[in-house]
């Protein structure tokens, strides 16, 4: 069986910035490491909405409201952060079919666009 340590190890080795929110719409989990954007830990326990600036404010209700309706179980967006390329994924949590909170996953991707651009095959840097 998997420890809390080890899971939590696991979370933190990935190349990728982690945000769970429970199924009440509050932040509840925040991986370690560097962040693409900024996540003060006074925002655990804090609900999503007030994390995001107030023009996402709209869309990030409505993609959660169509995670909890079950009209949506992803969306990935192709952005840019400070002249790198970034993918934010988010996930609706489900078990049973019962909503259980939202997964956003934040990744800088320069390495990957760089070797899509020069047609790179096997292992790449993806920082």
């Amino acid at each position: 069986h998997m420890s809390f340590k080890q899971l939590k190890a696991m979370l933190n080795a990935l190349p990728v910035e982690i945000t769970l929110v429970d199924e009440e719409d509050i932040n509840i989990y925040f991986n370690e490491g560097e962040k693409v954007f900024t996540r003060p830990q006074v925002a655990l326990g804090r609900p999503v909405y007030s994390c995001h600036p107030k023009r996402v404010e709209p869309i990030v209700r409505m993609l959660i409201s169509d995670f909890k309706k079950g009209k949506r179980d992803s969306l990935t967006i192709l952005s840019e952060r400070s002249g790198h390329p970034v993918v934010i994924s988010y996930f609706a949590l489900r078990e049973d079919g019962k909503y259980l909170g939202t997964l956003e996953a934040v990744q800088i991707i320069d390495g990957l666009v760089d070797a899509i651009k020069n047609d790179k095959k096997g292992p790449i840097d993806l920082k």
